[in-house]
């Protein structure tokens, strides 16, 4: 109240739609429902948080999000002469495949997830050579299986825990 802001680029294009959408509804606040909490939670929240904004949120909204650490986990394991990669993004209790879309929940409380560090993990997967396959990423290229043994598979537990299989390491 009384007080001049100013914002950095990343913060107005951030805040620019949120501006535009209060000034054509003619109101002073915007009300979302639950059904896109998650997208609030995982989305805007970090993408202000991270473009330096100060983030208040309402205690009576704030109730209805919780936050845990992300902590990766990568199985490798050796499938006929291919290899699988199956990730898991662990929040506490809830564990979450990133290829099944669905999201078990054990909360009524929305999730604030670390997308931007999910998204680094698996474009990091990708990178290597690895495409999803039902429910794990799988490497086929012998070529790209070679190189990643060789050199690529180290830098996997720059982004947590690797685990490999008794055939993988075979």
């Amino acid at each position: 109240k009384d007080s001049i802001y100013i914002l950095t680029e990343e913060q107005i294009k951030l805040c620019k739609p949120i501006f535009d959408e209060m000034r054509k509804r003619r109101e002073n606040q915007l009300i979302f429902s639950m059904e896109q909490g998650e997208n609030i939670a995982n989305y805007i929240i970090p993408a202000l948080k991270n473009s330096g904004a100060r983030v208040k949120i309402d205690k009576n909204i704030q109730d209805n999000f919780y936050e845990e650490n992300l902590n990766t986990k990568i199985y490798l394991d050796k499938v006929d002469e291919n290899i699988s990669a199956k990730v898991s993004f662990d929040y506490g209790d809830v564990s979450i495949n990133p290829i099944k879309s669905d999201l078990d929940k054990i909360s009524d409380k929305i999730l604030i997830r670390d997308l931007k560090e999910e998204t680094k993990i698996i474009n990091n997967i990708n990178n290597c050579g690895f495409v999803e396959d039902k429910e794990t990423f799988i490497l086929k290229d012998q070529d790209k299986i070679i190189d990643f043994i060789l050199d690529k598979v180290y830098e996997l537990q720059n982004f947590g825990e690797v685990y490999y299989s008794d055939s993988f390491k075979n």
